[in-house]
């Protein structure tokens, strides 16, 4: 390691307010090796990690954001307990999001009138948007506020409010963190339909079951199932149109990724669904050796709803028919072809 890349750790550390430690398990550079190579270049000095461990702040930030419980607040505690994290300290608040939900994060810097920059790094290879806010205030509203504590991944407790709106925001929050919506397939059924889960502690899903069941107005639904050290709450097919079309109507912030137009105009217009125009868009597009890709963009449509598509019994005997259609017509041509060539041999 030269001493150039040991300057820049350290340069880093001042600049972003992050650990050195933390920089070389995103630069996947040992960090035993980057001590020992700090020391051989007698760069030893109050920098960095040690100069950060008071967090010293460089930006604008409302620490008072989560002090006051409300619906929007609520959305954002909520993506925290799931995919947040809080220092043993704290002191400070941290996000790593995939880099494609970047802008979930500077919309979440925005609400906290803050003016600082998210950070673009890797980490094990994989593009990474990060945010390290110090704020002391911020981290104890969390805790007191929405039970958010540091090391909370096998401890999480629901949050202490009571407020509908802000209970089905913070829920909503979770779900973009770590819930997955989607249209699937099972083996034994030929049309796809929606599922709906939500990972988590067993008294966090527990309490989200609980409200999904108010919701649905009924008195069963799956009960959670232990997964090793987690649980999993989840609805399919009918419970989870009603539950996505409930939580896509609320008003304020989602991640939209999650909360697609598309599978919402598949809940809404579900007995609707088959629609022949759009089959016939993609068999013909299809049909013309266009990628995947090249069709979402022409039509304007997701890639889940695409496969969704293409999965069902409608679109394959279309295809099928299609492609029988065009066998027959290639299979007559040719014999009319050689009776033409035999008619003038004689």
């Amino acid at each position: 390691m030269n001493v150039t890349l040991v300057k820049e750790i350290i340069q880093e550390a001042i600049e972003k307010n992050l650990y050195e430690k933390d920089i070389c398990f995103n630069k996947n550079i040992n960090l035993n090796t980057y001590r020992y190579f700090k020391t051989k270049y007698n760069l030893n000095s109050k920098k960095g990690k040690h100069q950060n461990s008071r967090k010293i702040r460089n930006f604008t930030l409302n620490d008072n954001y989560f002090s006051k419980v409300t619906p929007e607040n609520s959305y954002w505690a909520g993506f925290i307990a799931a995919d947040g994290n809080i220092s043993k300290d704290n002191r400070q608040l941290t996000i790593s999001l995939t880099r494609k939900d970047k802008k979930h994060l500077e919309n979440f810097i925005k609400d906290l009138n803050s003016n600082y920059k998210v950070h673009d790094t890797f980490s094990n290879g994989y593009p990474i948007s990060s945010i390290y806010i110090s704020s002391k205030r911020i981290c104890l509203d969390l805790k007191n506020n929405f039970n958010i504590t540091p090391a909370k991944s096998l401890t999480l407790e629901p949050p202490n409010i009571i407020d509908i709106n802000c209970i089905d925001k913070f829920i909503q929050g979770y779900i973009d963190g770590d819930g997955s919506i989607g249209l699937y397939s099972p083996s034994k059924i030929k049309q796809k339909s929606l599922r709906l889960s939500v990972l988590g502690t067993k008294t966090m899903c527990l309490w989200i079951h609980k409200r999904f069941l108010e919701i649905l107005n009924k008195t069963k639904l799956a009960k959670p199932k232990k997964d090793e050290n987690i649980f999993i709450v989840y609805a399919s097919d009918k419970n989870a149109r009603k539950l996505f079309q409930y939580f896509y109507n609320l008003p304020g912030t989602k991640l939209n990724r999650k909360w697609s137009k598309d599978i919402f105009d598949y809940c809404v217009n579900y007995k609707k669904y088959e629609n022949l125009e759009k089959y016939k868009q993609i068999l013909n597009l299809d049909l013309q050796n266009k990628t995947k890709k090249e069709i979402c963009s022409i039509l304007n449509i997701s890639l889940s709803l695409l496969y969704f598509y293409q999965n069902r019994e409608t679109y394959i005997k279309m295809k099928n028919k299609k492609l029988n259609l065009e066998s027959e017509q290639t299979d007559k041509g040719i014999i009319n072809i050689e009776d033409q060539e035999s008619g003038d041999t004689e």
